[in-house]
């Protein structure tokens, strides 16, 4: 059984906000991202750090052969971290979900110990191609260890026991020698 290749591209943008000084600004960043996206041309980009909808919109505009997917619902904040980007000629969503990764089942949530809130985004997509069906999975991991092992083991526990292939593309803040790693690593 052979299989066409599906690029994948996880993009951790380092957000708007963060650490000012430290990296270049985020208005020049976001355009040398696109360029970088453009250049690789893959067929499936999980982005980290796109704190706001109308950030994650920009490069929608920009990147015009993909399909955008984020959480849209407003809590707090108008959250959109992680945003899903899938080539539109090749793939049709079929389903869209996510959760928040916490002690709460899913619902808002800032972890296990507290952190930055954080998102597990998926969808379910049919690739015209192969004609098959499979999930693509982005999130990032809050940097508490205690948050990293914990959404390591609730994304298997939600996605363990579902029978299509899966493509995990996230900023997990692990490190291959951590008990998270290994985790998904198992899995």
């Amino acid at each position: 059984n052979s299989y066409a290749k599906i690029r994948v591209m996880t993009f951790n943008t380092t957000c708007s906000v963060c650490n000012k000084g430290k990296w270049d600004k985020y208005k020049y960043r976001k355009k040398w991202i696109v360029d970088t996206i453009k250049r690789a041309d893959p067929d499936l980009i999980s982005m980290q750090e796109v704190l706001l909808p109308h950030q994650l919109r920009w490069f929608k505009k920009k990147l015009k052969k993909y399909k955008l997917t984020y959480y849209r619902r407003f809590f707090i904040f108008r959250y959109a971290d992680p945003g899903l980007f899938v080539r539109a000629d090749r793939f049709d969503i079929l389903t869209v979900g996510g959760y928040w990764n916490g002690p709460r089942g899913g619902r808002f949530s800032f972890g296990w110990k507290i952190g930055n809130p954080r998102r597990l985004q998926y969808n379910r997509l049919y690739d015209k191609k192969e004609k098959r069906e499979f999930y693509f999975i982005g999130t990032h991991f809050d940097n508490s260890s205690k948050n990293k092992e914990n959404s390591a083991r609730m994304l298997t526990k939600r996605f363990g026991s579902r029978d299509l292939p899966k493509i995990f593309a996230a900023d997990t803040n692990l490190k291959p020698e951590m008990e998270g790693f290994k985790h998904l690593e198992d899995y």
